[in-house]
């Protein structure tokens, strides 16, 4: 599935394409133990789709959906890239490309 990188909105993130695990409402804490992915996994699934080097994996509640945000600095010149990654098959959701600036100077 191809995905193309949206550039220039660092304030506004772009809604996620969904998922396959949902968190109910009244259990909004629960994405660890409704994430049927491991990190691992979840970064596998990223430099499949954005080559390069992961500085970040978090397991998130996306829209109602669990995902993986992962950091990732493209083997393009260090850009950065962050990949939502479907908490339950492993699909990549969603791709943006982002600026390194000062934040990534580590």
């Amino acid at each position: 599935m191809a995905f193309a990188a949206q550039q220039d909105q660092e304030e506004e993130e772009a809604p996620i394409a969904g998922g396959s695990v949902t968190v109910p409402e009244e259990n909004e804490a629960a994405e660890s133990e409704l994430a049927r992915l491991d990190r691992i996994a979840a970064g596998e699934a990223t430099l499949d789709a954005v080559p390069g080097e992961i500085r970040d994996i978090e397991l998130e509640n996306e829209d109602g959906f669990v995902v993986y945000e992962v950091e990732v600095a493209g083997e393009n010149g260090g850009r950065l890239y962050e990949v939502i990654v479907d908490a339950g098959n492993g699909e990549v959701v969603g791709l943006e490309a982002e600026e390194e600036g000062p934040e990534g100077a580590d």
